[in-house]
């Protein structure tokens, strides 16, 4: 049996973590980073992996998969622009000594 998925739209909650904003821009999904904390390594489909900077904007099409990394957790990002509830499919994994704890939420944009 798979995890549970977690729903909430941007009219009922902020952005998601790690990200400041996120807004549906011709098609696609712009994803900001906030201007201070942590910084990650980011990996977009197949493109090379880099450092992302303070305010740096992803834009993300259809099934696009981001993938940010840092010392101790994962986010694994799947951009679901098709069908009735386009959004962001985030799963949030964290290892530390006390366990692992992994959680998914789907984070809709588009209101019908």
């Amino acid at each position: 049996m798979g995890a549970a998925v977690t729903v909430v739209s941007a009219e009922e909650t902020a952005s998601p973590f790690p990200f400041e904003r996120i807004d549906p821009h011709n098609g696609t999904i712009l994803a900001t980073f906030p201007s201070s904390g942590i910084r990650w390594v980011v990996k977009l489909n197949s493109e090379a992996s880099h450092i992302s900077n303070y305010n740096e904007t992803i834009e993300l099409h259809g099934n696009d998969f981001l993938v940010l990394q840092e010392k101790h957790s994962s986010v694994k990002i799947i951009a679901v622009l098709t069908g009735c509830n386009p959004g962001l499919q985030i799963t949030k994994s964290c290892d530390s000594q006390l366990g692992n704890k992994t959680e998914t939420v789907f984070y809709r944009i588009f209101h019908k």
